[in-house]
């Protein structure tokens, strides 16, 4: 049995409550369990893995050794998300007394399509206002009790709560040009928006709108070879917990240039969690999105980057010469004392050298060969549409 196989099938018994068809947990041993949880856990999705496999009676029937991470991650996601939860209702009382508009993003919208809130885990709480709201927003924040963290933001305004949720207050959906261009309709969002009840201010993209920014946050992800299973893992509890008007959705998707990636992306989604059959290049995706196993991320961002770039040599030239401009995002210090980059660079070099680096990427280029085992990264991206 393939991890990448049992992880599947746990997560659609977790949303669809039936396991493919001749698949069975049935004689697993501990140490197949244990490798599980560290490769569920790398996507983020532990805490669903195990709920599955307790509720399969896999659990019961193992050591607390192998059977206690997984509970262990299942309650610190119930916990984060009931954290997040009272945090919400704290700004949302907050704003809607000070007649701010405001719209809930990502994780705090999706969970509530979940079987339970506390599946879908959101690393911080995102939250748009109108940029002229911004000030008045960060200051209303702030007599709360929520710290603002000072850093150089483009599209975003940071704050962390005492009971540690961290909130990203938005003013801005896309910071940039990728996604197909996606930044100009997104800056036009409030004009695609729902007021959730007349008494209050927290408003809600339409259907349509809601789902092409899902994908577009996909789609960004993908460009930069971080996408895992989780966007997938979304846009089928999506797609069965909503009422879609698809020939809305279909329309704007064709005019932003992302229907071939929606296509390929639900595709995707109903192969894994439903009974739809794989093609080649389903096949293909899936491999781009997990093949690299534990160099996955790595492998991902490497297939994607040395495309772009035009080839190994230059990726690797990128690797080491890295601009100030993107050096400072890893190492914050040279925001506060640019006079640093020389020595942040040198102070790389020797850890990619002695530290492990070498053998690091050497792994990643091994990964990547499985990665493109089937159609290159490049002719995949083409076939998205990316």
């Amino acid at each position: 049995m393939e991890l990448r196989d049992a992880l599947l099938a746990a997560l659609r018994y977790e949303l669809a409550g039936t396991l493919p068809e001749n698949f069975s947990f049935d004689g697993v041993d501990e140490a197949f369990l244990r490798s599980l949880y560290k490769y569920s856990n790398r996507q983020e999705v532990a805490h669903l893995c195990g709920d599955a496999l307790e509720r399969l009676g896999v659990l019961k029937s193992v050591s607390d050794e192998t059977a206690e991470p997984y509970r262990r991650r299942m309650s610190v996601s119930a916990y984060h998300a009931e954290q997040q939860r009272q945090v919400f209702e704290q700004i949302s009382e907050t704003f809607d007394k000070a007649a701010i508009p405001y719209l809930p993003l990502k994780g705090m919208v999706i969970r509530q399509l979940y079987p339970e809130p506390w599946m879908r885990t959101a690393g911080d709480l995102d939250i748009l206002v109108k940029q002229e709201d911004l000030t008045r927003a960060g200051e209303l924040l702030t007599a709360i009790g929520a710290k603002h963290k000072e850093k150089e933001e483009k599209h975003d305004r940071t704050f962390f709560f005492a009971t540690g949720v961290m909130l990203e207050l938005h003013y801005r959906l896309l910071e940039d040009e990728r996604a197909n261009g996606a930044k100009d309709a997104l800056d036009g969002i409030w004009e695609h928006v729902e007021r959730v009840d007349k008494d209050r201010f927290e408003y809600r993209m339409k259907d349509e709108w809601f789902y092409y920014y899902h994908l577009v946050h996909a789609a960004k992800h993908l460009q930069e070879g971080t996408c895992g299973i989780r966007p997938f893992l979304d846009l089928w509890v999506i797609n069965h917990n909503t009422k879609p008007n698809s020939e809305r959705r279909e329309k704007l998707l064709e005019e932003q240039g992302l229907l071939p990636f929606a296509k390929a992306a639900e595709k995707l989604s109903e192969v894994w969690f439903s009974d739809k059959m794989p093609d080649e290049w389903t096949k293909s995706f899936e491999d781009f999105l997990l093949a690299g196993g534990v160099f996955g991320g790595s492998a991902t961002r490497y297939a994607v980057q040395t495309n772009k770039k035009g080839g190994k040599f230059r990726f690797y030239l990128g690797r080491i010469f890295i601009p100030y401009k993107t050096l400072k995002k890893w190492e914050p210090i040279l925001v506060q004392y640019p006079v640093l980059f020389p020595f942040v660079q040198v102070k790389r070099w020797f850890s990619f050298l002695f530290c492990g680096g070498v053998r690091r990427n050497r792994n990643t280029a091994t990964a990547v060969k499985r990665i493109e085992g089937g159609h290159t990264t490049r002719e995949l991206r083409e076939h998205l549409g990316l």
